[in-house]
């Protein structure tokens, strides 16, 4: 930090700056970092680090790099080397029919598309406009996370507990959203 003060009035240096300040633990590879601030760099809001989704026991069947909990919206970078094994394929498979099934929609992001940081920003706007009405459409009993994001964008005010458990707890796991936890 005091270097990036020290370099004050050089080239990139507000933008570094910038990025400090948006620096958040939790964070498992600088591919999801600079994911995120590419996206913030072209007014994506907030987003959130480490997302946790755990099924009703309350284990953790699923993480994100980073998202909006309160849209149902997950983004995932996806490096090639840490799925290309086959049982990391099958757990993201199995994994993004778990979320589906739970009123999650995970943008998938890769190399390519840091390449095209307007384009994935873009991307990532209009999913978050479609939001609202995709969850409107949801029954609020399918999983907590679609309760919470219903009250949350006042569909509803006052809606029964669901019979699930949800927690946003940090632990050291590194399974992808994806992923299912074994």
């Amino acid at each position: 930090m005091a270097a990036v003060h020290a370099a004050a009035g050089l080239r990139n240096v507000r933008r570094a700056d910038r990025w400090l300040a948006e620096s958040r633990d939790g964070v498992d590879s600088p591919k999801e970092t600079q994911t995120r601030l590419l996206l913030l760099d072209r007014q994506v809001p907030y987003l959130d680090v480490d997302l946790q989704i755990r099924d009703p026991d309350g284990l953790l069947r699923a993480k994100g790099d980073f998202g909006d909990r309160r849209l149902l919206r997950g983004g995932e970078y996806e490096g090639y080397e840490a799925h290309v094994e086959r049982g990391a394929f099958r757990n993201d498979r199995q994994g993004d029919r778990w979320l589906a099934a739970r009123g999650w929609h995970v943008l998938r992001i890769v190399e390519e598309d840091l390449r095209r940081p307007d384009k994935l920003a873009r991307d990532w706007l209009r999913a978050r406009e479609d939001a609202p009405q995709r969850i409107a459409a949801l029954d609020p009993r399918r999983s907590p996370e679609v309760a919470a994001a219903r009250r949350a964008l006042g569909f509803d005010p006052a809606i029964p507990p669901v019979d699930h458990c949800v927690r946003n707890d940090l632990t050291q796991s590194s399974t992808p959203m994806s992923s299912l936890t074994q």
